[in-house]
């Protein structure tokens, strides 16, 4: 079954698929000629296409030409918690470029961290893939949590209801988006200890958006 819908996600966004193709041509050309820096800005574009396909993935309450329908999804004979988590694989397939390219420059982006934060430690570097993996994994699941919380807002009867619900969620959405970006920066600056605190509340981020996206999911009309 996961089969299934990753060649079908992948058919959707075959157009996509290609654009990075040449965006990784053009990325690995770049870095020939000006060093392995220039891969920095191969990743961006791997992490717009793990931003991209999510509307795809999670479906619409109305069938499109590109976008499955959800009611179709749900009708499978699948339980919703198994078709959630398909959901996430069929996600990380997407963010698979973003976190295997992230590893694969670590090594060389160890020079400039060891100059800003001085010598990075085995535990250091297991720190920060954790935290790359939880930072993707709050990614996908604030999307799908997101992308139903708007669809509920729509049903609102007034406009003050919708709109106040809709800044809350904006708000919520941005304030993650800091999170992710302090997680980062923040790596490395105060030693180990300060590295654990900020994984660990990556971690517990990841998780409670991981629960809230399932429980929208399960428990939608």
């Amino acid at each position: 079954m996961i089969l299934h819908f990753i060649k079908r996600d992948f058919n959707t966004h075959r157009l996509t698929w290609a654009i990075i193709g040449l965006a990784t041509l053009l990325g690995l050309s770049l870095a020939a000629v000006f060093g392995i820096a220039a891969l920095g800005i191969l990743l961006y574009a791997y992490f717009f296409l793990g931003i991209i396909p999510m509307y795809s993935l999670v479906g619409s309450n109305w069938r499109t030409q590109h976008v499955m329908s959800r009611n179709y999804m749900l009708s499978l004979p699948l339980k919703r918690s198994r078709l959630f988590l398909i959901i996430q694989v069929r996600a990380l397939v997407f963010w698979l470029p973003f976190i295997v390219l992230a590893m694969v420059l670590l090594p060389f982006a160890q020079a400039e961290m060891e100059r800003l934060s001085g010598k990075l430690s085995v535990i250091d570097f297991f720190v920060f893939l954790l935290c790359l993996l939880f930072n993707v994994i709050w990614f996908i699941n604030m999307s799908i949590k997101m992308q139903i919380s708007f669809e509920r807002i729509t049903s609102y009867l007034t406009q003050k209801q919708r709109a106040l619900k809709s800044i809350g969620s904006m708000v919520i959405y941005i304030g993650g988006m800091f999170v992710i970006g302090f997680s980062f920066f923040g790596l490395f600056a105060l030693g180990i200890w300060w590295d654990i605190l900020v994984l660990t509340l990556v971690a517990m981020l990841s998780f409670f958006f991981f629960s809230s996206a399932r429980d929208a999911w399960l428990y939608q009309q």
